[in-house]
């Protein structure tokens, strides 16, 4: 009797299909439109017509999602879905544009007493062009209440070139002059019980202390994640309680409450009841220099209303995963973290965070201008998720290069690989690493961007719907990928296996990265490994790679190398 085998396997062009036709069902149109676009440029074989078919029911379900949106009055969702419409097709959404998208979104933040983010709506509504005129009076009367500057010189802007009055209180306003003293009343010590530890049967008092400042005058305030990380951390296993106390009242602890954190930016925000009396403004300005001089205000050691003075040394340090930090030589110490860096102008220029004890003068700081971008996203609650296209890049001399695609990731799935070198993000030429993050920062988890790249002669582009991005991306990799795969973005050396003997393998490398750990270590491309160790510590965030290499330059001398890694790199996008 012959025996059955039931159908066949579905082709990979039906699974394609099948895929596709899910996300349009499941609300993930934007998903869906990247798939049809990896599917056009690979010509898997579905019909074009039939990808034509496709591409109008995502366009339709976009619409009647921008349509739900606006209706519930969730602007959030309104803003992805046009901005992501731009990469569909010129006029997508007739009658709205994203200067009216913006506005809405700082009128839907107002509406909930959340007053700095909604100026920063309103202010970014203004640079987009957005009719403001029968908001302009209300919005500047909530800025000057809280005393927002950078807000009320771009309204002041805005009214002189409509030819309209600048009232004499804006005026008065930007013209005043911020003494030390007034901003040590915007300044608190934040304060973490952590009770009684045992050591050595010995009990002590356990407490973390940091800085932090208002910036709004409901009671909100910024300060470092690592200061008040217990309080949301679920490995942290204790007791924990946060206060603040306020620089003229040494003595009076009062209760705050963590509203919203950025692990990978350090930043939290507060939130006490407490009208306080100064008020720290942000502002996207990047231009601070080397040379300039700041001060910096906080509790080193718990020792309140501390002023310290000394100027930029740096700027561009890549010590986060994402951004850059400001590298000052203001003295400042344990207590330090979380408090404003100001210049001589009273421009808050950015929030200490760290220090190295070993060098003196040698002290970190976030640029305020990244911390203005996490702003609304803190107020909305929680932990802060990112957006990322979920790959490495390497910067050379010719562009952007990618070093890994991490497995199932966006990049993955628009058919992104190593070697690919990036042209333009949405028509954008971006030369840095950082450039391509600060666009990433602006653009919520499932927005549409369109990607050029080459792959040796050939050019290629392609839609790709933006994921969320993990806090930690290798450790992500680590469990997904193969450990050969990361010796590329770990240590800059790409390799390829020649054989295996027990538990020990072979591998010859076949690409080093300038500037990397291998390149500093002297290897070659051509140099034969044999991997005897390696380990990852995803709670301390290190790799450890050891091997034997016959190095060509050494005359194939065999020598043991032993190499490391953190986990938290800064080359993602």
């Amino acid at each position: 009797m012959p025996r059955t085998t039931g159908s066949p396997p579905p082709s990979l062009a039906q699974s394609d299909l099948a895929s596709i036709e899910r996300l349009i069902a499941s609300g993930k149109p934007l998903v869906a439109l990247q798939e049809i676009s990896t599917a056009r440029r690979t010509g898997i074989g579905i019909p074009s017509a039939r990808l034509e078919d496709l591409s109008a029911r995502a366009g339709t379900k976009i619409k009647e999602q921008f349509a739900d949106s606006i209706k519930s009055g969730d602007f959030g969702s309104a803003y992805t879905l046009f901005t992501s419409a731009e990469e569909i097709g010129p006029d997508f959404f007739p009658g709205w544009s994203e200067g009216k998208i913006l506005l809405s979104l700082a009128e839907e933040y107002r509406k909930k007493n959340m007053l700095i983010p909604s100026l920063l709506y309103f202010d970014k509504a203004l640079g987009k062009g957005a009719d403001v005129e029968k908001l302009v009076g209300s919005y500047g009367e909530l800025a000057l209440s809280e005393g927002d500057r950078p807000v009320i010189a771009d309204i002041s802007s805005y009214l002189e070139k409509a030819k309209m009055k600048v009232p004499d209180a804006y005026t008065a306003l930007l013209n005043a002059k911020v003494t030390t003293a007034e901003m040590l009343k915007g300044v608190v010590t934040i304060w973490v019980n952590q009770g009684i530890k045992i050591d050595n049967g010995v009990g002590y008092p356990a407490r973390v202390i940091g800085s932090g400042f208002f910036i709004d005058k409901e009671g909100y305030l910024i300060t470092n994640y690592h200061v008040i990380q217990s309080q949301v951390d679920p490995k942290y296993e204790g007791y924990s309680r946060l206060f603040i106390r306020l620089s003229d009242s040494e003595h009076t602890r009062i209760p705050a409450k963590v509203v919203g954190y950025d692990r990978v930016f350090d930043i939290a925000l507060l939130k006490t009841e407490v009208k306080p009396n100064y008020i720290f403004s942000f502002n996207d300005t990047d231009n601070f220099l080397p040379g300039q001089r700041v001060y910096a205000i906080g509790s080193p050691g718990g020792l309140e209303n501390t002023i310290t003075y000394g100027i930029i040394s740096a700027t561009g340090r890549r010590f986060l995963q994402m951004g850059d930090a400001m590298q000052v030589d203001v003295p400042v110490n344990p207590g330090n973290s979380g408090g404003p860096l100001v210049n001589e102008q009273a421009q808050l220029v950015g929030v200490v965070f760290a220090g190295i004890e070993q060098f003196q003068g040698v002290n970190f700081a976030i640029p305020a201008h990244w911390v203005a971008t996490l702003i609304p996203a803190l107020y909305r609650g929680g932990e802060i998720h990112h957006s990322w296209m979920g790959m490495a890049m390497q910067e050379t001399d010719t562009g952007l290069e990618v070093i890994y695609v991490l497995p199932g990731s966006p990049a993955a799935r628009a058919g992104l690989r190593e070697g690919d070198m990036l042209g333009t993000v949405d028509d954008v030429k971006y030369k840095s690493v950082l450039d391509v993050q600060q666009r990433l920062l602006s653009l919520p988890i499932d927005s549409l961007v369109h990607l050029s790249w080459t792959r040796g002669p050939t050019a290629m582009s392609g839609l790709l719907s933006l994921g969320e991005r993990p806090f930690a991306p290798i450790e992500a990799a680590v469990q997904k990928d193969s450990r050969e795969s990361l010796f590329g973005v770990l240590f800059g050396m790409d390799v390829e296996e020649t054989g295996r003997f027990l538990w020990q393998a072979n591998y010859r490398i076949t690409k080093v990265y300038p500037g990397s750990t291998a390149d500093e270590t002297g290897l070659s491309v051509g140099d034969p490994i044999t991997v005897t160790g390696w380990k990852v510590n995803l709670e301390k965030d290190y790799a450890i790679l050891q091997f034997s290499v016959k190095k060509k330059t050494e005359g194939f001398l065999e020598s043991v190398v032993q190499v490391a890694a953190g986990l938290l790199i800064n080359n993602f996008i």
